[in-house]
């Protein structure tokens, strides 16, 4: 009989934190995914907390509100992203912070229907906060 789930995830996400992502006594780390990757993203959490880590945040989207944002915020408004994105990135840079990207959406076809250039124009604000 092979391994649970739940012990695959957990090798997993001991393997991302010990190899992929080094984490150090003392370091921070910062993970990002969608809300389907909740459970990864609270293992490799523990175990970056057990290998010692300062501090974990973890943060976890929802494509459907970005969908809803698309369809219902105004223009003018899409291409906005807050300020305190870049302050909290800028801290991170600072503070030598791992950041792990959790991708795969859980429903692809989210999206599906939408203009594309609104969809770009809303991930471009995102991302211009995150380059330091």
């Amino acid at each position: 009989m092979g391994l649970s789930f739940e012990e695959k995830l957990r090798t997993y996400a001991k393997i991302i934190v010990s190899h992929g992502l080094n984490i150090q006594k003392g370091q921070d780390l910062y993970v990002y995914g969608e809300i389907v990757h909740r459970n990864l993203a609270m293992t490799v959490a523990e175990e970056a907390y057990k290998k010692g880590a300062r501090y974990v945040g973890v943060s976890l989207s929802d494509p459907r509100l970005e969908r809803i944002r698309i369809l219902h915020s105004s223009a003018e408004y899409l291409d906005f992203s807050p300020g305190y994105t870049e302050a909290m990135v800028k801290e991170m840079v600072d503070s030598n912070c791992a950041k792990l990207s959790i991708d795969g959406m859980e429903d692809p076809e989210i999206f599906t229907g939408l203009d594309p250039k609104t969809i770009s124009s809303i991930r471009q604000a995102r991302h211009k906060k995150w380059k330091y």
